[in-house]
């Protein structure tokens, strides 16, 4: 039996327009917000504030060793091969903490490269297999909101109605919001959507020939959403070690207040 094209069928014009929309929507929402420009802002204040308190204590240190070797004949110094022992674990900290923090935000991005191959390839699979244009629309758009629903999990928010306008309505988005997790529901309203497809699929006269791959396709897209999605969490609820952090920040203490005392002997 011939198949027609669900994307040059006529009657699917105002459809296929939704979705377009609600696909610019999603691209649109991937810059910076206000809560993340204020987060870096902040952060940001933070480091200058504690850089002038570091070069504070550093020109008192300078002065007090100043004052007890001038007038009290007091000499306080350390070997430079010694203060630079001191930069040379430093550095190597910094090193392994940069390596830490670009390994995080590589495995991010390849995670989010996998979230949108995924999805791309289901709404694919959809487009080409769905015979329902109501479910194939369904299917398509609820792709979209697993986007905004693994945002919203991962910031530990929930999904603002305004944002979902065109892609699901008042109770939809009320009942994902009641849930413990929002993108897995989203996950489990796909299978039913695709099971529902093959029942209905099978019970025709004439199934399609490679219904069983087509199956197995679509979990295949369904897994690589939930594994991108656990490894998206793994990232966002795992603090980077504060051991090595902690050991920077003395180390950066401790070099900068024996500078002093490194100069005073040259």
């Amino acid at each position: 039996m011939a198949r027609t094209n669900p994307w040059t069928c006529m009657e699917d014009q105002g459809s296929r327009a939704q979705v377009r929309e609600a696909v610019v929507r999603a691209a649109a929402a991937s810059g910076w917000d206000n809560a993340g420009w204020a987060i870096t802002t902040y952060r940001a204040m933070e480091l200058r504030r504690q850089t002038f308190y570091l070069w504070l204590a550093n020109v008192c240190a300078v002065l007090l060793v100043s004052l007890l070797h001038d007038f009290r004949g007091i000499e306080f110094y350390i070997n430079d091969s010694e203060h630079s022992a001191i930069l040379t674990f430093l550095a190597l900290l910094v090193a392994f903490r940069s390596q830490q923090a670009y390994e995080r935000w590589w495995e991010g991005r390849k995670l989010l490269g996998s979230l949108n191959n995924a999805s791309r390839s289901l709404a694919s699979l959809a487009a080409a297999w769905v015979t329902d244009g109501n479910r194939r629309d369904r299917i398509i758009m609820r792709t979209i909101v697993f986007f905004w629903s693994v945002r919203a999990s991962l910031r530990r928010e929930r999904l603002d109605p305004s944002e979902m306008a065109g892609l699901l309505d008042a109770r939809q988005v009320s009942l994902l919001n009641d849930s413990t997790s929002i993108p897995m529901l989203v996950i489990d309203t796909l299978r039913a959507e695709f099971a529902d497809e093959a029942r209905e699929q099978q019970a025709t006269a004439a199934p399609a020939p490679r219904l069983g791959l087509w199956e197995i396709a679509v979990d295949e897209q369904l897994k690589a959403l939930v594994d991108a999605l656990g490894g998206s969490e793994r990232i966002a609820r795992t603090p980077m070690p504060r051991g090595p952090h902690a050991m920077l920040r003395v180390f950066s203490a401790v070099w900068i207040f024996t500078f002093p005392l490194a100069i005073s002997d040259e």
